[in-house]
This record gives C-alpha cells, structure tokens and sequence, in this order.
C-alpha cells in the first residue's frame, strides 16, 4: 500500500496575524481544510503502484516534483533514467546492459526517463500500475530538446547551434515500445498497443488540465498554482536556433513514427482515461474528490 505524505508537509503554513480576535476564524478555516485533506488521503490511500512514463521535453520534471511531494522518498524509485545512450539501443545486448545496470524496481512510484521495454522487464508490478505519461507534438518536442541542447553549450561557452542530428529520430516511440529491435511498422503497431495499455495520457497543449485531472484521479495534492519547472525558453537560445521550412521538414522525416504515434493519440485519447479493462479504474484509486489546496 502507498504511504502518501500528508498535505502539511508540502503545503506552506499560515499563522494567524497580529490581532488574534480578527484572524482566528480565517486560521481555524485553514486548520480545517488541512484536516480535511490529510482525512480524505487517509481513507483514499493507492493500493497499488504508479507508473510516470516520462518522455524527454514534455513537462516531466514538473510532474515528478509534484509527485515527490505526495510520496516519502522510500516509496520512489531513485533513479530518474538510464542512460541517454541505452535509451537508443536497439539490439538484445543493448538491452541486457540496461537490465544488468539498474536494480529492479520494487518501490511503490516510478518517474523517470525508462522505455516500456526496461519498466516491463524490471517493475513486477507493471502490469497492474495506475500508468500515465505526457505527449507532445513531435516536431515541437524535438525543437525544445533542440533549445535545450542550444542552452548546455551556451553555458559551457561552447559554440552555440542548432543540431538535429544528435537527437534521436522517433524518440517517443523508442520509449513507448515493448522491444527496442523493432523498427518500421511494426514499431509503430507495438507503441499503439502501449500507448493504449496508459491509464491517462496528459497532451502539452493542455498540460495543466491534465496533470490536475491525474491527481485527482489517483487521490493526490496539487497547490493551488503548478509551477513550471526546466524550461528552454530562453531569448538567448531562440536566437541562436534555425526553424527554417526545411528545418521542419528534415524533423517530420526522421520523426514520422512519432508523428503518426501522436495523431493516433491525438484522435482516439485525448481526454479519455484509459483503463486497461472495466474494473481497473474501481480497482485503482478515482476514490476521494479532488481538492485545491490554500
């Protein structure tokens, strides 16, 4: 069973102010509230596991603090990826290293930049997840990781220009496939199946909807205004990166699995909870009204 934090511990206490007849009511109201709240996720604890499928540029460094917020440290899984390198593999050696380099996953949430084919292979308890991930528009995504890239060097004084060629064609599907040698295709028809199996799939072009609809449905606090963490919105970056036609052009080419990934999504997912079969969401958490917090 998760042990979920109580609201107090992320939210910022108020004392009353001077004058204790006038702001009694008002302090006592918060009191309350926090009662409230710390009674609700006591009755709506998660009887199972929660898995973050966090795909790189999509607002999951938000996500995961806002869950490391609910959840003691013991309860997250300590890494936060493997390694950029082995998220690319694409034989059954590649494979094997990422097994063989990270310890199995028994901690009650998972966050980070892992492939389905590592969390399938190393979270026993995958198949019975409350599962969620962020998709954005590929070409979008890949322009950001761009920026981002574009920022380290300009950090690092180092020369400063946009590089698509080291960034990963079809990214997304390589973290949504079953198996990482699969390509073309069959790639694509494997990534659908998994994309289908997620509880909730959140879009970046309605992030804050989504995340606040997560949350409620997994019995989880939010404040009230969700801050926005690693952002690459920088003048300084924008300057320097080319988005010419042809840049977009090259960027649909090298990414068309993702881009049909997405409008698969896009047309059959978008706003839907996704259960894998009728009882799962009575099985799972979707128990406790949602609150925002003070």
């Amino acid at each position: 069973m998760l042990q979920i934090l109580p609201a107090s511990e992320f939210v910022e206490h108020r004392q009353p102010q001077i004058g204790f007849q006038k702001n009694r009511a008002s302090f006592n109201m918060i009191v309350m509230k926090h009662l409230l709240v710390l009674l609700l996720l006591s009755v709506g604890l998660c009887e199972g596991h929660v898995v973050f499928l966090h795909v790189p540029k999509t607002g999951g460094t938000t996500l995961h603090y806002l869950l490391k917020q609910n959840f003691p440290t013991s309860s997250i899984y300590p890494f936060l990826k493997i390694d950029d390198y082995l998220h690319v593999v694409t034989t059954s050696e590649g494979m094997e290293e990422a097994f063989q380099m990270y310890p199995s996953i028994n901690h009650e949430v998972i966050g980070g930049h892992f492939p389905i084919w590592f969390l399938k292979q190393k979270a026993p308890h995958y198949d019975d997840s409350f599962i969620f991930t962020v998709l954005r528009d590929p070409i979008e995504r890949v322009l950001s990781e761009d920026r981002d890239n574009i920022r380290e060097k300009l950090i690092r004084n180092l020369p400063a220009e946009s590089d698509l060629s080291v960034i990963p064609a079809n990214y997304i599907c390589k973290m949504f496939c079953s198996d990482c040698r699969l390509g073309g295709n069959e790639l694509l028809q494997d990534c659908i199946q998994n994309l289908r199996r997620m509880n909730y799939v959140i879009f970046m072009d309605d992030y804050k909807n989504g995340v606040r609809e997560v949350f409620r449905k997994l019995g989880l606090g939010l404040p009230q205004e969700i801050p926005h963490h690693n952002s690459t919105n920088i003048k300084a970056v924008h300057a320097v990166q080319s988005v010419s036609k042809e840049t977009i052009q090259k960027i649909k080419q090298l990414n068309s699995l993702d881009i049909q990934l997405y409008e698969y999504a896009n047309t059959h997912f978008r706003g839907k909870s996704l259960p894998k079969n009728p009882d799962l969401r009575q099985q799972q958490r979707s128990r406790i009204p949602y609150i925002v917090l003070p």
